[in-house]
């Protein structure tokens, strides 16, 4: 029960931060982001994933501080040992008692400097690390070039929807569409030129879309539209809206008399779909049909 357990977290999560038990508030909201996921709320999970990752920091801050303490604590026991020795040799010669709160001055010196890099080196590292974290967590679910979901992301969604779908018959449609005639694109104005007719075909599609739709980019031209509780006449509707979104997307600026139009094939899951490979085959068939018959069309497979 996804949406009763979403409430159900949020309510845990606000008490956990009332309290500041950030371990706990960490595991809701990584609990609460993987149930919006499987909402299908995009923006809701990836604000509880953010939400997480400050929480995550902010426990990793008290580590730093407790090391910290921890560090000058064993500073602090060197130096009354070091002050007990020099005690314990003041009946010595005045010369070596010098030499020995020199060397002790030494030492001390070092042991500071070499602490604070060691922390220096640990937030240094922290940091880094969290970068690296987050933009692998950014690339492996979006595309660089349009903004749009990832292949992988998508196949992710595509399989989990299908699990619903064997599982609670939660139907759902896919549209498969490309740019008709990229290639042409690409050789007569080249690949920078084709890159930006992407980038506005992505834009606005996006516009197009319902905010629960995902867009995906899954190939060089290629686009997948998982629709999800959308039956094949309301996928067809849809897909005519962004085909017509498309083609009045204007291009005069990237080349004179460049223009861009989509096909598009749509397809809704069938119990004899055993798997996503299955319902996006039927969905490439249908973009195949929209091609032989000259492009520029919405073709619905049967079911």
């Amino acid at each position: 029960q996804p949406a009763a357990a979403a409430e159900r977290l949020q309510t845990a999560c606000a008490r956990f931060e009332a309290t500041q038990s950030l371990p706990l508030l960490a595991q809701c909201l990584d609990a609460l982001a993987r149930v919006q996921t499987a909402l299908g709320r995009i923006t809701q999970a990836l604000a509880a994933r953010e939400a997480q990752l400050r929480v995550t920091a902010s426990i990793d801050r008290n580590m730093q501080r407790e090391q910290a303490l921890l560090l000058t604590g064993e500073f602090q026991s060197s130096q009354r040992e070091l002050d007990n020795l020099r005690l314990q040799r003041e009946t010595e010669r005045q010369q070596r008692q010098l030499q020995e709160a020199a060397r002790h001055e030494r030492v001390r010196t070092g042991l500071l400097a070499l602490m604070a890099l060691v922390l220096i080196g640990i937030l240094l590292y922290q940091r880094r690390t969290f970068r690296r974290l987050r933009s692998a967590r950014r690339d492996a679910a979006t595309d660089s070039l349009t903004g749009a979901a990832s292949r992988r992301h998508a196949m992710d969604v595509l399989q989990r929807f299908m699990s619903q779908w064997h599982a609670q018959a939660r139907v759902f449609s896919v549209l498969v569409f490309d740019a008709d005639h990229f290639k042409t694109i690409n050789d007569s104005h080249g690949h920078a030129v084709g890159d930006r007719v992407l980038q506005r075909v992505a834009t606005a599609a996006r516009a197009a879309l319902r905010d629960s739709d995902v867009l995906a980019r899954i190939g060089g031209e290629e686009f997948l539209v998982i629709l999800q509780g959308a039956q094949l006449e309301q996928a067809a509707a849809l897909a005519e809206r962004l085909r017509a979104a498309v083609q009045a997307v204007p291009m005069d600026d990237l080349a004179s008399g460049l223009g861009a139009t989509i096909s598009i094939g749509v397809a809704q899951v069938a119990e004899a779909d055993r798997g996503p490979e299955a319902l996006l085959a039927r969905a490439d068939a249908a973009l195949y049909q929209a091609k032989a018959e000259g492009r520029n069309r919405v073709v619905a497979a049967r079911r």
